[in-house]
């Protein structure tokens, strides 16, 4: 949980009220065991359907995350995709348990934007 979590503090309750045991289920486990072994072959066709992308596109990454690099990610995204918007905040991976008002606003913004 430290390095899903980290830099910032895994919540006590996370693994009831957050949804963390449902990961322990059999069938959850395989699907993203699953999903993991796919990434490498999808993550191609997906990224080869960037250019077709007609919607706007926007980001938020935590700087600290530990699972996935702003740079390599987020930063990259921005450079192979104009016009796509890459917010940054200080956090880690899970910015909708850790920062919900942060990832509300976020969301609230991009809608008041498209609507």
């Amino acid at each position: 949980m430290e390095l899903v979590f980290g830099p910032e503090t895994t919540p006590r309750d996370f693994a009831t009220r957050g949804g963390g045991l449902m990961a322990l289920r059999p069938s959850n486990f395989v699907s993203a065991s699953s999903d993991l072994n796919a990434i490498l072959t999808s993550m191609l066709e997906i990224e080869a359907g960037y250019g077709n992308l007609r919607l706007p596109v926007r980001v938020l990454y935590g700087k600290g995350d530990r699972i996935l690099s702003h740079r390599a990610n987020g930063i990259d995204l921005v450079d192979r995709l104009p016009g796509t918007q890459l917010t940054l905040v200080d956090g880690g991976h899970m910015l909708p348990i850790t920062q919900p008002q942060a990832t509300a606003d976020f969301i609230a913004d991009l809608a008041q934007r498209v609507s």
